[in-house]
């Protein structure tokens, strides 16, 4: 059946729930998703989709269809693949992921020697808090915070470990005191939103002082670190951010705040791929060398209060 291309749109329909949605996925108008759909169950003699109160629903044929869409989707994309999997040439795209501040204020400051090193690969970095999927080819490579406990074929690499700190304003008269937990209790802390409350590390000081006054919330680290800046609290921050941002000091408490490990991930079928093993090896480099930052451990900014 000569009806991929349709059954493609058909399939973002389902997972955008709507056809506006899916529209602006596809980067076409309502209208050419519209028409695919009425032609494919024009071709398949079935009503795919009913108005229900909650919008579009699946019927019985639809449901069938998405089953064996959602196959073919898997086919076309391991096809893809397959055949990217096969370039020896050391140009083209990559597109890699990773959350935000970890590309803009770790990595960045590396990427001219690596086009220096390879001007024919361009690298696109997608910045992004989403876990954005590789089997669907959204992105080739990913940089994560954890070791993917799903997609048990992905080929994993550890490239090292993330300390984090409590961090104020170095000229703040407030921190004068900032040697234990105790000292921090009448502080103003700021803290990470809701969208966070599975991260350990974030959750640390709010839950290690008695009465934590939390009076700032953000789900961006950049955010926090420009208010710790301003003194309207103290954060907890990754060293490699607090440490490198001016106006900002670790405090020296006693107590163990949770790492984080950095992952590599690809998918296996890009194993051969030229440019992507020079990204990989690029990044392996790089994370081995920069460990000392990462631990906090770096030269420039200390533990003792100006």
């Amino acid at each position: 059946m000569d009806r991929w291309d349709d059954i493609r749109f058909f399939i973002e329909v389902v997972r955008s729930g709507n056809l506006t949605a899916a529209a602006r996925q596809l980067g076409v108008d309502q209208s050419t998703v519209s028409r695919r759909i009425a032609s494919l169950e024009k071709s398949l003699k079935a009503q795919l989709f009913e108005r229900g109160a909650r919008g579009l629903e699946l019927t019985h044929a639809g449901r069938d269809l998405l089953d064996l869409g959602m196959q073919m989707e898997e086919r076309a994309h391991s096809i893809q693949r397959r055949a990217l999997g096969q370039d020896s040439q050391l140009a083209g795209h990559v597109r890699l992921t990773m959350v935000l501040t970890l590309a803009s204020h770790f990595l960045i400051p590396h990427i001219a020697r690596f086009h220096r090193a390879y001007p024919g690969i361009t690298l696109d970095i997608l910045a992004d808090n989403r876990t954005l999927d590789l089997a669907r080819l959204e992105a080739e490579m990913a940089v994560r915070l954890a070791r993917p406990t799903k997609g048990a074929d992905l080929i994993t690499r550890k490239l090292g470990t993330m300390a984090f700190g409590v961090y104020g304003a170095a000229d703040w008269d407030r921190l004068t005191r900032t040697d234990s937990l105790e000292a921090l209790e009448e502080v103003p802390i700021l803290a990470y939103d809701e969208s966070t409350f599975d991260l350990p590390e974030l959750l640390w000081l709010e839950e290690a002082l008695r009465s934590p006054k939390v009076e700032f919330r953000s789900n961006s680290l950049l955010t926090l670190a420009a208010a710790t800046r301003e003194k309207l609290g103290v954060a907890v921050l990754p060293c490699f951010l607090g440490d490198g941002t001016a106006g900002l000091r670790r405090l020296p408490l006693p107590a163990s705040i949770p790492e984080r490990e950095i992952w590599l991930v690809r998918h296996p079928d890009f194993r051969a791929v030229a440019r992507i093993q020079a990204v990989s090896e690029f990044l392996i480099r790089t994370f081995h060398n920069e460990q000392d930052s990462l631990l906090g451990r770096g030269p420039g900014r200390t533990d003792e209060m100006a």
